[in-house]
This record gives C-alpha cells, structure tokens and sequence, in this order.
C-alpha cells in the first residue's frame, strides 16, 4: 500500500542484479571508488632500500669528550701569552701563556728535595726497599703537586735537570685542538681554578639538528 510507511527496495529475479550494475553483498550499489577498492592486489612483504633525504637546520658541537679546560691551582697573575687568538690550531704541550705566582716556590722546593732523596737512596748498591718505596712515592706526590700549580712536563724536566727555581710556570695545552675560549690578557690577576682557555680537538664533531 502507498501508505503504509515502508521504503521500497528493487528485487531481482534469482537475487542478482542486472549486469549493467554492481551491487554490494547487501543489495547496496558500489560507488567507482568502491568498485576501485574491491579490486586489491596483495604481494608478500619483504625487505627492500630505502632512502628518504630530510633538511633541517643544524648546529655544529664539538665532542664533549674532547673539550678540554685550562686553568691553574694557585693564584697569579699573566706575565706573557703566547696563542692568544680564538680559533688558532695548538699542539698538545704547546706552550700558551706563562704566569707569575708566589705560591710556585714551595712546590718546586719539596719536588727537588724528593728528587735529591731518591737518587740518593737509589744510587746506594743494596738500597733498603722500605725507604727506597717511600722516596718513590713522595716524588710522585711532589710531581703531582706541580701539575696542579699548572706546570707541564716539559719544565718539569728543566727543573730536574737545572735543579733551579722556575719563575714563570707555561700553561700548556693538554691536548692537540683549536682554541675556543680564551680569558688571558698580560698583567691580567687570576683566581685559581678560573678557566682561562678552552681547548677542542674538532677530529670528530656533533651535529644538532
């Protein structure tokens, strides 16, 4: 009846529609981009290349592992400087700047005195191996206290070999780089542990990005 509230729906003989027609299970027509999905082709994931290309800005860092501070263990003032440009290339020894302190004397002494112990118990035919052992351990704590002032091994060799008092102590570099920061002027008075340069080796750089 016309009226009796009900959508009416086409019927087809034996179920099926025309062939001028695509329908979905349900009775329902296929829109072409419905008909274009039905159509799927399936293939066997494998691995394969890829490459995909990104830009974006990037900052270059050095390597932390290979930055390197310079300071001194005593207070002082700057007598000379020897790189005192940003950016210029040293070699792991060189020499950067020389300074004066008061409290240089004292360490020189006690390493010169541990040094004429030594070779003295040393130079002995049968040296005692309890005082012999002793002697060895106090130079090496005299030379470590040297490379705390800030002394390099090259004026430590000086001083074994002159056996006289170094004035002015080098600063060296404690690694081959290129020089970062730099805080040294002559006459300029430092506190000790005050970073004066900063080294890096740029071998091996990061890239922020």
């Amino acid at each position: 009846a016309p009226d009796c509230g009900m959508d009416l729906e086409p019927v087809y003989a034996g179920n099926d529609p025309p062939q001028s027609a695509a329908m979905g299970a349900a009775g329902v027509r296929l829109t072409p981009d419905q008909e274009q999905a039905a159509r799927l082709q399936t293939e066997t994931v494998q691995a394969a290349p890829a490459a995909r290309t990104v830009r974006t800005a990037g900052r270059v860092a050095p390597d932390e592992g290979r930055t390197y501070g310079v300071s001194a263990g005593v207070d002082g003032w700057v007598r000379r400087v020897f790189s005192d440009r940003t950016g210029y290339q040293v070699r792991r020894g060189e020499a950067l700047a020389a300074f004066y302190s008061k409290d240089i004397s004292a360490p020189q002494q006690a390493y010169l005195y541990a040094l004429e112990s030594y070779e003295r118990l040393r130079s002995n035919p049968s040296p005692p191996a309890g005082p012999l052992s002793l002697a060895k351990q106090q130079l090496s704590t005299a030379r470590d206290n040297l490379e705390y002032v800030g002394m390099g091994q090259g004026q430590m060799e000086e001083l074994s070999r002159t056996r006289g008092e170094i004035f002015d102590i080098d600063l060296t570099a404690p690694a081959s780089g290129q020089i970062l920061e730099r805080h040294v002027a002559v006459g300029q008075r430092f506190m000790k542990g005050e970073l004066l340069y900063r080294i890096a080796n740029l071998e091996r750089v990061w890239v922020l990005a």
